[in-house]
């Protein structure tokens, strides 16, 4: 068990101006930063993590989430927003504006390893326009060597999990303590759902007027390990029930966990409204990847490349800027927030490595038409002018025994999405005109992968998350 670390304060100690000159510069530059501040919405990007299609209160779910659905009504829902299939290609996606198999995230890393060095994220982004960014949940894109974490990818404050799974009590992963803030493990008493939420709603409660905030708060809920209190589980029983009275699979066990997730996002809602940014912010809803049980009624589940396993529910609000009761089925992708927050916060797009995601803000506000007509998903996968190509192999959990557990068949696959939604009928052999197009733009993508970087592996006596951390704290040394 790793002993609880105590807080350290550093507060930096100035000089003040040795002169009148030196002060005036100095007014006038706080003037310039206040006034650009004003201009900048606050930006709050809220992920939720496996939920399942039609879970949620605004699509006709069984799950409580008042303050999620407040979101969706009150601004914008996103009908038709499409991620990759598991969680971290996903996340890279926010981060970089990039197709996964460039920023070296298209293959799972829980043992080690992160995201390439060099892409730019979203935070490094926001930084240079003046935010102050800060993540809180679930980071996801590397949890073990220093270069790969948070603080080192343009977060100015950290807190939460660096990987995934982890109990929802105890905050470990196996032997492996994940808890963590601004590069230190604490322990804490609590939900994880509810620690996310209380940090969150405590970095707006005091967060300085002088810089706008990006935060992204990465839920870990609904994936498992299927935690949550009794009492709130009990809540959902009966929704469940079979002929004979027993509650059926893990159901009601998720819906609590999304109902104790929306209660997180209203604690956070509340924060920004008693500041009064409610006006003056841009709040983000999505979810990382199909749900890993039933999507009825999208065909499959989390990591397949059916519309059930990319598809997820998403929206997006800010008074005065977004109209309440929006509904948009036009297709847009996660990696189009990149460019759309970056433009809408004013930062720049200019960076070396190329950007896949477009700016969707039009759409969003002005019903235009979604500039996007292909999605890339992997080297087998990709959908352009409606039609999809999942190609043989296009799995992403290529070690499962049977194609069948994930309900993709092994063969290749055409569907027209416009006039089969729910792919249900297989056109590979009727259109091989369309195919051989879509190969042969496939055989492009595929030259350009970037392979992940090396893995180092955890050390077996480790037992915390973040190897300078091990070091530093549990004494750890190899």
């Amino acid at each position: 068990m790793i002993k609880p670390i105590p807080s350290r304060n550093r507060i930096a100690k100035g000089a003040l101006a040795p002169c009148l000159a030196g002060l005036s510069i100095a007014l006038a530059l706080l003037i310039s930063i206040s006034a650009r501040a004003a201009e900048q919405p606050n930006i709050l990007v809220i992920l939720s993590d496996d939920v399942p299609w039609n879970t949620l209160g605004y699509q006709g779910g069984n799950a409580a989430t008042p303050n999620i659905d407040s979101i969706a009504r009150g601004g914008a829902e996103l009908n038709h927003f499409y991620v990759q299939s598991v969680c971290t290609p996903t996340r890279a996606c926010l981060m970089t504006g990039r197709y996964p198999l460039r920023t070296g995230t298209m293959a799972r890393f829980n043992a080690s390893g992160g995201m390439l060095a060099d892409e730019r994220t979203l935070a490094n982004a926001m930084k240079e326009a003046g935010y102050w960014t800060a993540i809180v949940g679930k980071w996801h894109l590397g949890n073990w060597e220093q270069a790969y974490l948070p603080r080192q990818r343009g977060f100015d404050h950290q807190y939460g999990c660096y990987n995934g799974v982890i109990d929802y009590f105890t905050r470990y992963r196996g032997r492996l303590y994940d808890w963590h803030r601004n590069d230190e493990p604490i322990q804490e008493d609590g939900y994880v759902t509810d620690l996310i939420g209380n940090e969150a709603t405590r970095l707006i409660e005091q967060h300085s007027e002088d810089k706008p905030f990006f935060m992204y708060v990465p839920f870990t809920a609904s994936h498992g390990p299927l935690q949550a209190p009794e009492e709130v589980i009990d809540l959902y029983r009966d929704h469940y029930k079979d002929e004979k009275g027993l509650a059926k699979d893990r159901k009601p066990t998720v819906d609590a966990m999304v109902h104790i997730m929306d209660e997180a996002v209203g604690r956070i809602l509340e924060a920004i409204d008693e500041r009064g940014w409610t006006e003056n912010t841009l709040v983000v809803y999505f979810n990382d990847n199909g749900g890993a049980q039933d999507n009825f009624p999208l065909r499959g589940k989390k990591g397949t490349y059916y519309d059930g396993g990319t598809r997820v529910p998403a929206a997006m609000k800010w008074p005065g800027k977004i109209q309440a009761g929006t509904f948009i089925d036009e297709p847009v992708s996660v990696v189009d927030l990149y460019p759309t927050l970056i433009n809408l916060a004013g930062g720049s797009l200019k960076q070396p490595l190329p950007i896949d995601g477009l700016d969707i803000w039009p759409v969003v506000t002005e019903g235009a038409l979604s500039p996007r007509n292909e999605f890339i998903w992997s080297p087998q996968v990709i959908r352009r002018d409606g039609w999809k190509l999942i190609d043989q192999g296009g799995l992403y959990y290529p070690h499962a025994k049977k194609a069948q557990e994930l309900d993709t068949p092994s063969e290749a696959q055409l569907y027209q999405i416009s006039e089969d939604p729910h792919e249900e009928t297989n056109l590979i052999d009727q259109q091989p005109e369309i195919v051989a197009s879509l190969r042969q733009r496939l055989a492009e993508i595929k030259s350009q992968i970037r392979p992940a970087g090396p893995v180092e592996k955890i050390p077996r006596d480790a037992g915390i998350y973040g190897k300078e951390e091990a070091r530093t704290f549990q004494g750890w040394d190899q």
